[in-house]
C-alpha cells in the first residue's frame, strides 16, 4: 500500500482552523510540532471515505466531555471543603489576594460585579454557554490550562479531528485524496477537452476497431498537428446530442482517480466507485437528472479514443478502457479500468498536480482545463531555473485546449479571461501582459511546501512527454 502523503498546504489550513490559542496550548505540552501531531491523527484515524462518520463520533465525545467539565466545575464551588485550588477556585484565591492588596472597590471595577458570589455565578454562566454551544471547542474552555496534560492532549485530539474533518468537508468534499488532484501529462499536453459544452462535430470518416464502427471528430489547430476523437457507434443516437469531451468530463475523471484504492489502481488499473459519490462530487446534488448525466458521461469516456497525428508519429490514448456498472444497495457501483496509456502516466509520475480547492474557486469553467498546461510550464521554470516569466502565443493555447469558436478574437478574449481568473484567485499566474496575439506570463515562484506537496520525487523528465515508437497506419 502506498503511504498517504499529508500535504503541508492542508496542514496549514487545519492549524488556521484550530487557531493560534490552540497551537500555543499544544506547544506548552512540549511534545513536538503540532503539524506532526496532526499528521499522526490523519494517518491513524482518517480514510478517504470516513470523514463524516469520524467527525460525528468524535463530536459526541467532545460534547460529553464539555458537559462533564461543566458539572465538575459547578460541583467544585458547592463543596464545603475546597482544599484543591484549581480552575474557578484558583481564580477566586487569586482575586482574594487582589482584594487584600487593592481593596474591594478595585475588584468591583475590574469585574463589574458587586460580590464574589456574583462573579462565581458569572463564570458558571460563561462556562454553561460554552458547554451548550455545539460549535465551541474544548480548547475554548476557560480553565483549560488547569487540566492535566493527559486531559489537555485528549481534548486537543478531539478538537483536531473535528477541525480536520471540517476543513475536508468544506474544501475537499470530505475526501483526503481530493486535496491534491492530478492531471495526466497527456491530457495537459494535448487538447482533449473543449472549453465549453458543445456538440461533437463528426466527419464522414469512420474506422473499424475491434469489430466496432467508430466515427471521427477532427480538431486541427495547425498544419502539423491533428487530434482525432474516435467515437464508438454505440454512443450515437437520434434522440440525444453527442457532446464533445469537456471540463465536466475531465472533472469526473479526476473524481474517479481521487476515489481510487492505490493497490487496485496501480496493480490492475481498476477503480471502484459508486455513481452517487461521483454525482455529488460533480454537481453537489444526486437528483435523477444529475445521476443520469454522470452515467452518460461515464459511457462517453469509455467509448472515445484520441489519436494525435503528427508528421513523424501517431499517438493513441483514451480515458477508460472498460466500464461495468452494477446495482449496489439502493444505487449503483462502477468498475472502471483506466486507459493503459493514461495509467502509465500515473505509474511513471507523469502528472500535473494542483490543490483542488483553488480550482473550485475559478469563475470560468475553461480555467479548470487551461490551468494544468500552465501549471506544467510553471514547474518547468522551477526545474530549469530560468526565471518565472515566459511568453506564450495563440498557437500554444489552441494546442492545449479545444475552443468552441473558430474566431481568433473570441478565443483570445477567453484566454485572457482565464488568465485574469488565475490572477484574481492567486493561482499559478501572478500577472500577465497581453501583446497582440501573445501573452507575457509571470508565474508565482514555486513555494517550498509546494515542492513536497505537488512535485515530490518528480524531476524535469517527468514533465516532458516521451516520444513513442512510430506507428505506421495502413
Amino acid at each position: 500500500m502506498i503511504q498517504q502523503h499529508v500535504p503541508h498546504y492542508f496542514l496549514n489550513q487545519v492549524v488556521s482552523e484550530l487557531g493560534e490559542p490552540c497551537e500555543a496550548i499544544y506547544n506548552e505540552l512540549k511534545e513536538g510540532n503540532i503539524r506532526e501531531f496532526l499528521k499522526d491523527i490523519i494517518s491513524t484515524e482518517f480514510t478517504p471515505a470516513n470523514t463524516k462518520e469520524i467527525r460525528r463520533g468524535t463530536n459526541k465525545l467532545a460534547q460529553a466531555t464539555k458537559k462533564r467539565w461543566y458539572k465538575s466545575l459547578a460541583d467544585s464551588v458547592k463543596k464545603t471543603k475546597k482544599s484543591k485550588k484549581t480552575e474557578i477556585l484558583k481564580e477566586i484565591a487569586l482575586l482574594e489576594s487582589l482584594i487584600d492588596m487593592y481593596g474591594f472597590s478595585e475588584f468591583k471595577k475590574l469585574h463589574n460585579v458587586e460580590t464574589m458570589d456574583e462573579l462565581i455565578k458569572k463564570r458558571l454562566d460563561e462556562v454553561a454557554k460554552w458547554c451548550s454551544d455545539k460549535e465551541s471547542r474544548l480548547m475554548d474552555y476557560k480553565y483549560i490550562r488547569d487540566k492535566t496534560p493527559t486531559q489537555i492532549k485528549k481534548a486537543l485530539r478531539y478538537d483536531a479531528i473535528i477541525a480536520i474533518a471540517d476543513v475536508l468537508i468544506k474544501n475537499f468534499d470530505g475526501n483526503l485524496n481530493k486535496i491534491i488532484i492530478d492531471q495526466p501529462l497527456k491530457y495537459a499536453d494535448h487538447p482533449v477537452g473543449n472549453t465549453s459544452l458543445t456538440k461533437m462535430k463528426l466527419t464522414d470518416k469512420s474506422v473499424l476497431i475491434d469489430n466496432k464502427l467508430h466515427y471521427i471528430s477532427e480538431y486541427r489547430p495547425g498544419e502539423d498537428y491533428s487530434l482525432h476523437t474516435l467515437v464508438s457507434q454505440e454512443l450515437l443516437s437520434e434522440e440525444k446530442i453527442l457532446r464533445s469531451v469537456d471540463n465536466t468530463d475531465l472533472e469526473i475523471f479526476r473524481s474517479v482517480i481521487s476515489l481510487r484504492d492505490n493497490k487496485q489502481f496501480f496493480e490492475n488499473r481498476k477503480v471502484y466507485v459508486t455513481i452517487g459519490d461521483l454525482v455529488r462530487a460533480t454537481y453537489g446534488s444526486d437528483n435523477k437528472k444529475n445521476y443520469n448525466a454522470v452515467k452518460e458521461r461515464l459511457m462517453k469516456m469509455a467509448n472515445v479514443t484520441f489519436n494525435v497525428i503528427e508528421p513523424n508519429r501517431t499517438l493513441v490514448f483514451g480515458i477508460f478502457d472498460r466500464l461495468d456498472i452494477q446495482p449496489l444497495g439502493n444505487g449503483e457501483i462502477a468498475e472502471i479500468t483506466i486507459n493503459e496509456e493514461i495509467h502509465q502516466n500515473y505509474v511513471k509520475g507523469q502528472v500535473i498536480r494542483a490543490y483542488s480547492d483553488r480550482l473550485a474557486s475559478f469563475q470560468n469553467k475553461a480555467s479548470q482545463t487551461l490551468i494544468f498546461p500552465l501549471q506544467k510550464e510553471r514547474f518547468l521554470c522551477y526545474f530549469r531555473q530560468t526565471g518565472y516569466s515566459a511568453t506564450f502565443d495563440y498557437t500554444y493555447f489552441i494546442h492545449k485546449v479545444q475552443f468552441r469558436s473558430k474566431r481568433k478574437d473570441v478565443n483570445l478574449a477567453l484566454i485572457e479571461q482565464c488568465l485574469q481568473d488565475f490572477v484574481t484567485q492567486k493561482v499559478t499566474v501572478e500577472s500577465y501582459e497581453r501583446k497582440r496575439d501573445s501573452f507575457l506570463i509571470n508565474f508565482f515562484p514555486v513555494e517550498t511546501y509546494e515542492v513536497e506537496d505537488l512535485l515530490g520525487n518528480q524531476q524535469l523528465t517527468h514533465f516532458i512527454e516521451e516520444v513513442p515508437e512510430q506507428i505506421n497506419l495502413k
